[in-house]
């Protein structure tokens, strides 16, 4: 949450006002199904329910001092969007952010770096020989080793270049006008980012009618000779995405 006030005082008791109703809200939507955070990254929570200027506070120290905690933060706040209120607020606030980025190459490169160590798998199917050997990994984890790095990808570049938006698709679109990525380059992530998004929620949809708790492991055996390819070449184009950051941050 973010509201205006005038002093410390006032955003304490600003503060007070909003918890419970926050609190009521996180747990109306853990009960239709959006399940409670266990990072308790939610507006109950003190540290995440913060005036225009405790929050700039955050996003400084964020910025000019990144540890490893801080790096993992900005790549939940950095996507912060409007959802009921004065959008103004937001935008402004952003406006300020994105310029101490802008003014931080260090943070840029450290970000960059932080997001181009997550490896992408291939995608291929084990073999016969690597199965009955127990060597080969037949799963696929689809949000942490291939949409999210796409759009951690995403991120990084959209800050370096002042991207107020949020969507990824959105940052994508913004990115090509500018010439980050080529017309070729823009729809091979576009269609990329759609198919692992389809895939993902196929999986869940499938674990759902078995009566099983939805994750986000797929398992490459169980995948046709289409979808294989297909997932193959999305997890080729997620692969480009990061040369082409590293390649900008000299990593």
């Amino acid at each position: 949450i973010l509201f205006a006030a005038h002093s410390p005082e006032q955003a304490k008791a600003h503060r007070a006002l909003l918890l419970p109703f926050a609190r009521r809200v996180n747990e109306a939507l853990d009960r239709c199904g959006m399940a409670w955070c266990t990072g308790n990254i939610m507006a109950s929570n003190p540290e995440l329910c913060l005036s225009e200027a405790e929050w700039l506070h955050r996003f400084q120290i964020m910025i000019e001092r990144p540890a490893p905690e801080q790096l993992l933060e900005s790549t939940i706040f950095f996507d912060c969007r409007a959802i009921w209120g004065q959008s103004s607020m937001l935008q402004r606030m952003q406006r300020r952010v994105l310029g101490m980025v802008n003014d931080n190459p260090v943070f840029q490169r450290m970000l960059a770096q932080s997001t181009c160590q997550t490896r992408i798998p291939s995608g291929k199917k084990r073999s016969r020989l690597e199965a009955l050997m127990g060597q080969g990994d037949d799963k696929l984890d689809i949000k942490k080793q291939a949409l999210a790095p796409m759009v951690d990808v995403l991120r990084v570049l959209a800050l370096a270049h002042g991207c107020e938006l949020a969507s990824s698709m959105d940052r994508l679109a913004v990115l090509t006008q500018r010439g980050v990525f080529t017309d070729e380059e823009s729809e091979g992530l576009c269609e990329a980012y759609r198919y692992l998004q389809l895939l993902r929620l196929q999986h869940h949809q499938t674990q759902l009618q078995q009566g099983q708790e939805p994750n986000n492991l797929v398992r490459l055996s169980t995948l046709g000779a289409l979808d294989a390819r297909v997932l193959r070449e999305a997890l080729s184009q997620v692969r480009r995405a990061q040369r082409i950051l590293a390649f900008r941050y000299r990593l």
